[in-house]
């Protein structure tokens, strides 16, 4: 947007730093990175906005740092409900990201509370899935999406077969494969699509041979369809709108 605009706004030239919350120690965003980058952003005096973060959980260390400076923060990924909605995460949630007293946080996607539950809306209308496994990967995001999804399922008839904790980092998921094809589940909802894409392509590629190179590469049980939530179109109802 920046560069469509000159880098210009009604004469004042916008610049851009771009600031990475991952170390090399977490292979993740670190808590203390985030911490450091919202310092910096708040001692520079032509920060005049906070674009980030990506994850939830590092808005929740950056938040209260913006908030109380007065530097106004908007999330382009956060979908936890407890950053801005009381009563959908922790008791002092959203109060404790605002110690000014004053909002000065803003999202532009919806949040979990809606996500999860148009998942399961589409999981029954559209896929036709009565029963449904669960996989979430204990992550902020992960696991409240399956929480929500878990939540809505009794009201629109779907049956939660499994509901589970993973480790995305694992180097095969046979154990899980055949968990998941035991419960009869028709199919398999993973809270996070970013980590589906390594975690998918695992359990997927464990229908076809062992993950863990059994005897003579005996086929593995077969997996109900992965759906994760950016393969979520709005329900119909919706889109006739």
């Amino acid at each position: 947007a920046s560069e469509e605009r000159g880098g210009a706004v009604d004469g004042f030239t916008i610049e851009y730093d771009d600031m990475d919350d991952a170390s090399p120690q977490k292979g993740n965003w670190d808590p203390a990175v985030e911490s450091s980058n919202a310092k910096k952003a708040i001692a520079d005096e032509t920060v005049i906005g906070y674009i980030g973060t990506y994850n939830s959980g590092a808005a929740k260390v950056s938040m209260p740092l913006l908030n109380k400076a007065v530097l106004v923060m908007v999330g382009p990924g956060n979908t936890y409900p407890g950053l801005t909605k009381p009563g959908t995460g922790e008791p002092n949630e959203p109060a404790v990201y605002r110690p000014s007293g004053k909002i000065g946080y803003f999202r532009v996607v919806p949040t979990d509370d809606i996500q999860g539950a148009v998942a399961c809306e589409y999981c029954r209308n559209d896929l036709n899935a009565k029963k449904v496994f669960i996989l979430h990967d204990r992550e902020l995001y992960g696991k409240g999406i399956a929480d929500v999804f878990k939540k809505t399922a009794g009201a629109t008839g779907v049956e939660v077969v499994g509901f589970e904790g993973i480790d995305p980092k694992a180097s095969n998921y046979r154990s899980l494969v055949t968990k998941i094809r035991a419960s009869g589940a028709e199919a398999v909802f993973f809270g996070d699509p970013d980590v589906l894409c390594g975690v998918g392509h695992l359990i997927l590629n464990s229908r076809k041979k062992s993950a863990c190179g059994g005897a003579k590469g005996r086929a593995a049980p077969r997996v109900p369809g992965l759906l994760m939530p950016k393969q979520v179109r709005r329900p119909r109802d919706i889109r006739r709108r």
